[in-house]
């Protein structure tokens, strides 16, 4: 015998009554229900979508108050650095990125107090000098998102630092050696052979970096 499911109340939904029957692909007839929302919407729904384990509570309204409330947290959905928070993770765990390959493809990761907590990366961003125009940049490169690991530079810094990144020791040695044996050879002709900046080039002849190579 079916049940009277009329007048019975689901998070913020109550159901006013049953109305046709939906009939899937696979041929299984369904119950539908009209409901009224306590915001005032009235809308039909699938009874095990209001029964069912992961049910439905509310037309919509309960998931825009959610998001409203936690945009009101920290008032900041707009702000430059919340779309920086966004994209950090987004290539570290979207794989449809275009530069999930470079990240996480690569296991780098966000910590957990970053992860979903964008006050939290927003407050170490403003107490680590971030200003407009800084870009995040992991001191580290097989190294994480996370406080010990990151720093905001410049464009040009961090063009610089991702050329220190793709060199090997062998790549070092042989920008070292061509400098004694060919001493007059110039630093923008090393930069273009090894596809780095000149500056780079220098400090590797100045053992600034690579010091123990």
């Amino acid at each position: 015998m079916r049940k009277n499911e009329v007048g019975k109340r689901y998070g913020r939904l109550v159901i006013i009554a049953e109305v046709e029957r939906h009939i899937s692909p696979a041929g299984k007839s369904l119950r539908v229900v009209k409901c009224e929302c306590d915001c005032g919407k009235i809308k039909n729904f699938l009874l095990n979508n209001l029964t069912g384990k992961n049910n439905t509570q509310s037309c919509g309204c309960l998931n825009i108050e959610r998001s409203r409330i936690e945009n009101l947290k920290h008032g900041l959905k707009d702000h430059t650095l919340y779309r920086k928070w966004y994209h950090i993770k987004t290539r570290c765990y979207n794989p449809k990125s275009d530069s999930y390959y470079r990240y996480g493809g690569r296991g780098i990761k966000v910590c957990e107090e970053w992860l979903n907590d964008f006050k939290a990366f927003y407050d170490w961003s403003i107490s680590n000098g971030w200003q407009e125009g800084l870009e995040i940049d992991r001191i580290d490169n097989d190294g994480n998102y996370e406080p010990i690991n990151c720093r905001y530079v410049t464009t040009t810094e961090n063009n610089h630092n991702r050329n220190i990144s793709k060199l090997t020791s062998n790549d070092v040695l042989d920008i070292r050696n061509l400098k004694l044996l060919i001493p007059e050879i110039k630093r923008a002709e090393i930069s273009k052979a090894f596809h780095i900046h000149q500056s780079t080039v220098g400090q590797i002849l100045r053992n600034e970096i690579w010091r123990q190579i």
